[in-house]
C-alpha cells in the first residue's frame, strides 16, 4: 500500500466524468436498467394474473419480491463491474461495455449479503416508524431505504474497496480492503453518504421530471387493467407505448446513479493501492 491521500472532491465527481468520457458505455448501461424495469413490470403483470386466477396472493407476492430483488441485483452487478473496470482498466476500450464473465459472478457474491442486510434494517426501520412515529409505509419508504444505506456506509466503509480490489485482482478480496482503508474510514464514509446524496438527490429531480412527462404523455393507466381477463388488454396496460419515455428516462438515472456511486470507490481503489493495481489491470 502506498501513502498516497484521497482527494475528496476528485473521489466525489468521478462518476460523472466517467459518463463524460465514455457516453456510448453510459447508454448501454442505461438500456440495460431499462430492460430490468421492463421485467420487474413483467411480474407485476404476472401477479395480477395469477391473483386474477385465483392464486395465492401470499405466494404470488413473495415470488414477485424475490424475482425483482434478482433482477435488480444482476443488473447492478453488470453495470457496476463495467463502471469499475472502466476506471480501474482506463486503457481497455471495452472494460466499460457490459457483459456477464468472472467479475460479475463475484461482484453478485460480494453484493448480495449487502442488499439482504439492506432489506431486513429497511424493513425494521419502517415498521418502528409505523409503530412508533404513525407513519404511513410510503412516506416512510425512501427515507428508510436513504437512512439505511447511509447507516450502512458509515460503518461498512473499511470494506468499501472489496469490490473494486475484487475487479483489479480478478478474485474475491475481502480482507486487503480492511488493510487498504485502515485510517480512511471517516474519509471513505463521508464520500460514499456525499454520493449517496447527490444519487439520491438526482433521483428525486428525475421522478418529477417523469410524473410532468407522464401527465404530458396521459401516460398513466389504471392498475386493475393487469389483472384482466383479457390478456392483450393486460399486456397494453403493462407496457404502454407512452410509457416507454418513462422508463427510459428511469434507465438513464439509474445508469447514472450506479456511476455518480460505484465509480468513486475504483477511483479511490486506484489512488490508494497505487501501482500494484496498475500493474494487475494490465495483465491480460
Amino acid at each position: 500500500m502506498t501513502s498516497k491521500t484521497l482527494p475528496w472532491r476528485d473521489a466525489v465527481l468521478f462518476g460523472f466524468r466517467l459518463v463524460a468520457r465514455r457516453p456510448a458505455a453510459a447508454a448501454c448501461w442505461a438500456l440495460l436498467f431499462t430492460v430490468e424495469s421492463l421485467a420487474v413490470r413483467g411480474s407485476k403483470l404476472a401477479f395480477a394474473q395469477g391473483v386474477a386466477a385465483g392464486g395465492s396472493v401470499g405466494r404470488l407476492a413473495v415470488a414477485t419480491g424475490i424475482f425483482a430483488a434478482v433482477v435488480d441485483l444482476l443488473a447492478f452487478a453488470i453495470v457496476g463491474a463495467a463502471v469499475m473496470r472502466a476506471v480501474i482498466r482506463p486503457g481497455d476500450r471495452g472494460a466499460a461495455w457490459p457483459r456477464f464473465g468472472g467479475d460479475e459472478p463475484r461482484l453478485l457474491l460480494l453484493a448480495a449479503p449487502v442488499q439482504v442486510i439492506g432489506i431486513l434494517v429497511t424493513g425494521i426501520l419502517i415498521g418502528l416508524a409505523i409503530g412508533f412515529l404513525g407513519l404511513g409505509p410510503r412516506s416512510f419508504g425512501a427515507l428508510g431505504m436513504t437512512g439505511t444505506m447511509v447507516m450502512l456506509a458509515i460503518l461498512g466503509a473499511r470494506l468499501a474497496l472489496a469490490a473494486p480490489l475484487t475487479i483489479a485482482r480478478r478474485r474475491l478480496t475481502v480482507r486487503e480492503s480492511v488493510a487498504l482503508t485502515r485510517g480512511r474510514h471517516l474519509q471513505l464514509a463521508g464520500i460514499l453518504v456525499t454520493v449517496m446524496v447527490i444519487a439520491g438527490l438526482i433521483s428525486v429531480f428525475s421522478q418529477f421530471a417523469r410524473d410532468v412527462v407522464a401527465n404530458l404523455l396521459q401516460a398513466n393507466r389504471p392498475p386493475g387493467l393487469l389483472g384482466s381477463p383479457s390478456l392483450s388488454e393486460a399486456l397494453e396496460a403493462a407496457f404502454p407505448l407512452g410509457q416507454l419515455p418513462l422508463r427510459l428516462m428511469s434507465g438513464v438515472t439509474n445508469a447514472l446513479a450506479t456511476a455518480i456511486q460505484v465509480a468513486p470507490l475504483a477511483h479511490a481503489c486506484r489512488e490508494l493501492a497505487g501501482d500494484p493495481v496498475d500493474r494487475i489491470a494490465a495483465e491480460p
